[in-house]
């Protein structure tokens, strides 16, 4: 019976053990990254009573920048980051065990997802914000690839 005892106690240490050194899903994502940013803007053109949207200004940026883990987790547990995609915008996001990318409610019509994580060192998200009339629309395309040799 003491054997038994030792065996059990033996196995349990070596799971908590296993637990306790397996590393966080989110570290992958944080470190620097390489971005490629399309930015569209639209505004609204009122025409003979129509009102339609129609592109004012488009341009494409190239920016090193970085995805840093944040402090709070979003209603369904997944983990806040902050990314940082060029030299004057960054947003905050909620990403999933899987990668998958949710932007807040105010980019998103019913925060839904916006992108994703492919493997350790891709990603891809867009999102927009605006749409009211005076105001314009304005829609961000990222797409990541993590720098090499950045060990996260």
């Amino acid at each position: 019976m003491k054997k038994l005892a030792t065996t059990a106690t033996a196995i349990i240490l070596i799971v908590f053990l296993i637990m306790g050194c397996e590393k966080d899903y989110r570290d992958k994502y944080t470190g620097e990254w390489d971005f490629m940013t399309e930015k569209y803007i639209y505004g609204h053109k009122y025409v003979d009573g129509v009102t339609e949207l129609v592109l004012l200004k488009d341009d494409t940026v190239y920016y090193s920048g970085k995805i840093t883990l944040g402090n709070a987790e979003d209603a369904c547990g997944n983990a806040e980051f902050i990314i940082q995609y060029t030299p004057n915008d960054e947003v905050v996001v909620y990403v999933s065990k899987s990668g998958g990318i949710n932007v807040p409610i105010d980019l998103c019509a019913k925060g839904c997802t916006r992108g994703n994580f492919k493997g350790k060192d891709k990603m891809n998200l867009s999102f927009r914000w605006g749409g009211e009339y005076p105001d314009g629309v304005e829609t961000h395309k990222i797409v990541g690839t993590k720098k090499k040799g950045d060990k996260q």
